[in-house]
């Protein structure tokens, strides 16, 4: 499975004549983890600054049970369904996800300077915020909006138990992989489907079967995760779940749309909505969710930042990228750490 960009019209250089062996090309691999399979994007870079090839697409089925709300509770069966993916597609260093029932998040302010201890002034937050304790946590953070002229600095940190990130690293190692980093499964997506330099916030819907992500990100930044177990089922009667799940997302709009800043003044609210996961192309049951929703909504596009689908129209349906968005955005390149 490849999808290969094409050139644009340029002068021919060196490495048009000499090219670079393949196997020196940076590849990234990215893949996800959900309650019922794994996804594996591999992206690599091409001789031309900026643009990416994506290389490969893969998934492998788990048994029932053997993942459940994070929970890992067949290990051979995931060692097995890795190593699937290993045989498919050979790789030895992996950016993987981590379950969002796995993660703390949250949003704090504090002193801006000075940058070099930034890290030590949001570790001191860790404790007040989260029922874990530093010395148990590995804490990640990003920097929200604009603070040119302020002396404090809004930020949106996610903290993951040591217990999670070794277990999940030991089941990879495992299969013969080794992780070189992990993303909660809501920064990876917003990664994917939030187009790099769009500050509006947006809803994300990432839909299943048995639960559905709902993820508020702003400047880029998910600030805002819940993961209600409600999804698609449906019984003689029915979408099952419908009501309860438009329930939770009225109560995320109701929230966030009414939320102060810290000098209360509102604070944005939700603009747009962006649908994706492995029910998204339930069509009827989309129309359905969002009928009383008053904002734009739209199925994501989960190449936003990988290529223009318009110009390199990938190989794999459209309906079938909405379920690799996590594995897109964990391949995709981290942006570099914003200082303002």
């Amino acid at each position: 499975m490849s999808h290969v960009l094409r050139e644009s019209d340029r002068k021919k250089g060196f490495f048009d004549f000499f090219p670079t062996p393949h196997f020196l090309f940076l590849t990234t691999v990215g893949v996800s983890l959900s309650d019922k399979e794994l996804h594996l994007i591999e992206f690599r870079q091409s001789k031309h600054a900026g643009e990416l090839i994506l290389s490969e697409w893969n998934e492998a089925g788990l048994p029932p049970g053997a993942i459940d709300a994070g929970y890992i509770h067949d290990i051979p069966a995931v060692v097995k369904a890795i190593a699937e993916l290993r045989a498919k597609n050979p790789f030895t260093f992996v950016r993987a996800t981590l379950p969002e029932e796995k993660a703390y998040l949250f949003t704090v302010e504090v002193e801006k300077e000075p940058f070099e201890s930034l890290r030590d002034r949001v570790a001191f937050t860790v404790e007040e915020n989260v029922p874990v304790t530093l010395a148990k946590s590995i804490f990640d953070f990003d920097i929200i909006g604009e603070t040119r002229g302020k002396s404090t600095i809004k930020v949106a940190v996610c903290v993951l138990p040591n217990k999670s990130v070794a277990f999940y690293t030991q089941i990879f190692e495992e299969a013969g992989a080794t992780p070189i980093s992990f993303d909660v499964e809501s920064q990876a997506i917003a990664r994917a489907v939030i187009r790099s330099g769009d500050a509006r916030t947006h809803l994300i819907i990432n839909t299943g079967e048995e639960k559905t992500g709902l993820y508020v990100v702003e400047d880029e930044v998910v600030q805002f995760s819940s993961t209600p177990p409600y999804g698609t089922r449906a019984d003689a009667n029915g979408y099952s779940d419908l009501a309860n799940l438009k329930a939770e997302i009225r109560k995320v709009f109701a929230f966030w749309n009414t939320r102060l800043d810290k000098d209360s003044t509102p604070g944005k609210k939700i603009e747009k909505v962006l649908i994706t996961g492995a029910e998204a192309k339930k069509e009827d049951f989309i129309s359905e969710l969002m009928s009383d929703i008053d904002v734009p909504h739209a199925l994501a596009n989960v190449w936003a930042n990988a290529f223009s689908i318009e110009e390199y129209p990938p190989d794999i349906p459209f309906d079938e990228s909405l379920r690799y968005a996590a594995a897109i955005g964990a391949a995709l390149p981290k942006k570099q750490p914003r200082y303002v």
